[in-house]
């Protein structure tokens, strides 16, 4: 009864609220409630909805609880045989990934699963619980139909629009922005539940082209459901270091600024592996075949529909630590290798890095693993605090004085890399008076191109870097033009401090040391292929054009010696970033036919 009657008094609000100055807002909304029930709705306590999903081609079952008006809400995904949760208890976002770790959302995630939450409970009718801020946003015209739309940000979320059809008063879609664009869910197949209209089918598109299709299969209505239904899930414990608090420190590989480091595999091994706090766990179905280890046929990366099928590893062992029942991606790394111009056999990412405290010593080429429970920092550091945005550390900071959310990525092999957004918003070309252009790095959809320039000073937290090297990219790719960061803080400059990694205490620390920043002074790039280093790029008026190097030329020789069999590919760009003056003797093959072509290395800038 305590229940009712603070739920009748909150749908009164709405009515009487002085916030909500617009008298056409009160209407909208009162007429929406009315036409899916009106005091029915007063009955309501608690949804479980069970539903079919549809996600570019892959088809999920989905199951949801959800407090009507109090915005509680946890909801369960099985897809291709992967089960994942999230939910909100009214305090905390939380998201259970397919091998059982939980993880507390927060920043824009958390806005996010506030703003689910609100929706899920209709908390446009129960404003005396949410107290967010609405604003009218007048009527609209689309397709021979008339709207009513209203703008809403609950407490503690971020702002969506809400589209209520003006001739059945009954909601139409919702359109949420985030970093990666615009959502537009739409809302169809109305039917009457014990005197509830609810929707059967919710249709999702992004601007970044991704869809998905929500068809409800049951809807019942349940009087109670506990508390700790809600709540976050006890932490699993799949982890832990051989003995002791802290392993022996373990060397690792440092190639094109990345890390790789060797793994044992059920028991097999070791093989290597890439550090990338900007990835997920993924392993190479060749490793797997090797191992014995059943798997479904690996997703090509990349093309369209789906998602990767993923595996279970039993035991993992690294740097003297072991993870338990580990989920990969089973993903073809083929193209990478070839980038990369060096075998890997897999990539430990987030799942990774939440589990323990990472120290990399990029001076020394060392990986210490701490237990986080008994981590204490006692070096002399920079300490900086980072959210966690889906997957990726995430700083504020500046460069030249221009604003951002950064992203810390390991996996990039780049410096400082700003989205084409954010240099389009800031009129960085024009600033800076870019006028080199080059590929800057490669990925899912090939090349990626930017204008490269050298910038003033790049701050955040307390960490200062000068004269970074600043491509700004100008590919309009979803990856490249995300909204909700600035761009990409990669390899070639975190080399420049050793760190220590902390995400169970949302910290990482930065220790100046004494690796050099180097660059391309070249001005070309090449991937490993057949008979050498194939050149794909060449930039205008730089050494390599003006020694006569043309995209398409395969270099296959370098100083004397054989292109990959004797020169690999990550030696072979060490050599292009060497001191100003230094000469490079290549044999190149061009059209079936070999030339010596003497490279004279320079700045670029």
């Amino acid at each position: 009864m305590l229940r009712r009657a603070l739920l009748t008094f909150a749908l009164l609000t709405v009515l009487t609220a002085p916030t909500f100055a617009a008298s056409r807002v009160l209407d909208v909304l009162e007429s929406a409630r009315q036409a899916m029930g009106g005091q029915a709705w007063l009955d309501a306590q608690f949804i479980h909805v069970r539903a079919r999903l549809e996600r570019n081609g892959t088809i999920a079952e989905r199951e949801s609880r959800e407090t009507i008006g109090g915005g509680s809400f946890v909801e369960t995904t099985i897809a291709t045989g992967r089960r994942s949760a999230i939910g909100y208890d009214g305090a905390l976002v939380w998201t259970q990934d397919e091998s059982g770790d939980v993880a507390i959302l927060s920043d824009d995630a958390r806005r996010a699963g506030i703003n689910d939450a609100y929706r899920r409970g209709r908390g446009y009718w129960y404003q005396g619980l949410w107290r967010p801020e609405i604003s009218d946003l007048g009527r609209r015209q689309e397709g021979g139909q008339t709207f009513d739309v209203v703008s809403i940000t609950p407490t503690g979320g971020r702002p969506f629009e809400l589209w209520f059809d003006a001739a059945t008063h009954l909601v139409d879609r919702h359109v949420e922005k985030d970093g990666r664009g615009t959502s537009t869910t739409k809302y169809s197949d109305y039917r009457k539940i014990d005197g509830k209209l609810l929707p059967f089918r919710a249709a999702t598109s992004c601007s970044d082209g991704q869809q998905e299709t929500l068809q409800v299969v049951s809807i019942t209505f349940e009087p109670d459901i506990p508390r700790e239904v809600f709540a976050p899930p006890p932490q699993k414990r799949d982890f832990g270091l051989v003995r002791g608090a802290a392993s022996p420190p373990e060397p690792f590989e440092f190639a094109n600024n990345h890390i790789f480091i060797k793994v044992k595999v059920n028991g097999r091994g070791p093989f290597p592996f890439l550090l990338d706090t900007g990835g997920t766990n993924i392993i190479a179905p060749a490793l797997l075949h090797e191992l014995g280890v059943a798997a479904p046929p690996p997703m090509q990366i990349g093309a369209p529909g789906g998602e990767a099928d993923v595996a279970t590893i039993d035991r993992l062992e690294v740097a003297g630590a072991f993870l338990n029942r580990q989920t990969f991606d089973v993903v073809p790394l083929d193209g990478f290798i070839a980038v990369e111009g060096k075998p890997f056999s897999g990539i430990l990412g987030y799942e990774f890095f939440k589990r323990f405290v990472v120290r990399v010593d990029y001076d020394r080429a060392l990986v210490t693993l701490y237990e986080p429970e008994s981590f204490a920092y006692r070096g002399t550091g920079v300490r900086v605090p980072f959210e966690i945005l889906q997957i990726i550390p995430v700083v504020k900071g500046e460069i030249d004085g221009v604003s951002g959310l950064f992203q810390l990525d390991s996996g990039s092999r780049g410096t400082l890399d700003l989205t084409s957004r954010f240099a389009d918003d800031h009129n960085l070309i024009a600033r800076y008076k870019a006028k080199l252009s080059a590929i800057t790095g490669w990925g899912v959809g090939g090349a990626a191109r930017s204008f490269v320039v050298r910038g003033k000073r790049l701050a955040f937290a307390g960490v200062t870097l000068d004269d970074p090297i600043v491509c700004l990219s100008t590919d309009t790719r979803v990856t490249f033009s995300e909204r909700n960061t600035a761009g990409s803080i990669g390899g070639g400059l975190l080399k420049r401090f050793n760190i220590v990694w902390d995400y169970p205490h949302q910290q990482i620390f930065f220790e100046p040391n004494h690796v050099p920043a180097t660059f391309d002074r070249a001005g070309l790039w090449a991937n490993a292929g057949r008979g050498g280093f194939e050149i794909a790029d060449v930039v205008a008026g730089s050494p390599a054009e003006e020694a006569g190097l043309k995209a398409g030329d395969v270099i296959v020789a370098v100083d004397g010696r054989s292109a990959i069999r004797e020169v690999s590919l990550p030696e072979f760009r060490e050599k292009l970033q060497q001191a100003a003056g230094t000469a490079i003797d290549l044999a190149v093959r061009r059209s079936a036919r070999d030339q010596h072509i003497a490279l004279d290395l320079r700045d670029l800038f």
